[in-house]
């Protein structure tokens, strides 16, 4: 049948159906980053008031139906690939920006579907093997490494990774909330070997400088983690030690309320949609949000002495 249809007519509906795609999911994805542009990028048309977000629904919801229609010329297998096009950038785009864990895994998948292209991708497909499915198979099955019996631990720790650093309670809670914020788009936590960045050079990255703990990450220092947020990109400090860096609440609510207060030449957006004013007078009472994201904050401490077999490689 397609031989009998009109050029003209396959080229639009081709070009309507990639176009409403496109448009689908461009703005899907400003809809699910909206409380993250009301910090980072206010001017934008869908926060700054602009565009109200029953318009951006509906320019959504139009775009959808745009591309099951060009697809319609082509018949129902492509109608019911746009349908599944459409399901997998929902699903992407909801893992992707909540459950960074998860959007990650997604998105090097999504990375070999574009690799294995006929004459193309067989090269990408060992090592896609090799660097991202092995290493997270083997390190979803990691086991605790022992001391040895000449390494004494202060608090009686017997392990590296030690359990009873697992986090709970409040912490678990902030540790959503700073993924819900969007601090992983601007922090890491990960400190780089030397030989990919001066992070050891930097004061307190690397953890506790005075006792010698200081030290580069480790895959290990993840497995008591449900989601490593290593972070997408680095334009704030690294925060795999800021327990160390900054140890009080009172200073750890300052700096996010009011981070100029620290650096004058901050990039940091003051995150006062987590405050109220103080009922008691001047002042900011923090939320439980806030009160979460900050004992989090100050949980963030992957300097664990390695045990010697670490350290060896053994």
């Amino acid at each position: 049948q397609l031989e009998e249809t009109p050029l003209w007519l396959l080229l639009a509906g081709g070009a309507l159906a990639g176009a409403g795609l496109y448009g689908f999911g461009a703005g899907l994805n400003d809809l699910l980053d909206a409380h993250r542009d009301r910090i980072l990028r206010p001017n934008r048309p869908l926060v700054g008031g602009t565009l109200p977000a029953e318009a951006a629904v509906s320019v959504v919801a139009g775009s959808l139906l745009l591309s099951v229609l060009g697809a319609t010329v082509f018949g129902t297998p492509a109608v019911l690939a746009t349908l599944f096009l459409a399901t997998a950038i929902l699903i992407f785009n909801a893992l992707g920006k909540f459950v960074p864990g998860i959007g990650m895994l997604l998105l090097s998948v999504i990375y070999a579907g574009h690799m294995l292209v006929p004459n193309l991708g067989l090269s990408f497909l060992l090592p896609w093997l090799f660097l991202i499915v092995i290493p997270f198979i083997g390190a979803s099955n990691a086991e605790p490494v022992p001391y040895g019996p000449e390494e004494e631990m202060e608090g009686g720790v017997l392990a590296y990774p030690d359990k009873s650093f697992l986090r709970y309670g409040a912490s678990d809670y902030g540790r959503q909330i700073y993924a819900a914020e969007g601090c992983a788009y601007c922090h890491t936590q990960m400190v780089r070997p030397t030989y990919a960045g001066p992070d050891m050079w930097r004061p307190g990255w690397g953890g506790r400088e005075e006792g010698g703990f200081a030290r580069e990450t480790q895959p290990m220092d993840y497995v008591t983690e449900d989601f490593a947020l290593l972070g997408y990109q680095r334009i704030g400090q690294d925060l795999s030690n800021v327990g160390h860096r900054i140890t009080t609440a009172e200073e750890m609510h300052r700096h996010l309320s009011d981070p100029k207060s620290f650096d004058p030449d901050s990039g940091m957006p003051a995150y006062r949609h987590l405050y109220t004013q103080s009922p008691y007078g001047e002042g900011l009472a923090p939320t439980p949000k806030a009160e979460a994201l900050v004992d989090y904050l100050l949980s963030l401490k992957k300097d664990q002495p390695l045990p010697a077999s670490v350290l060896s490689g053994q």
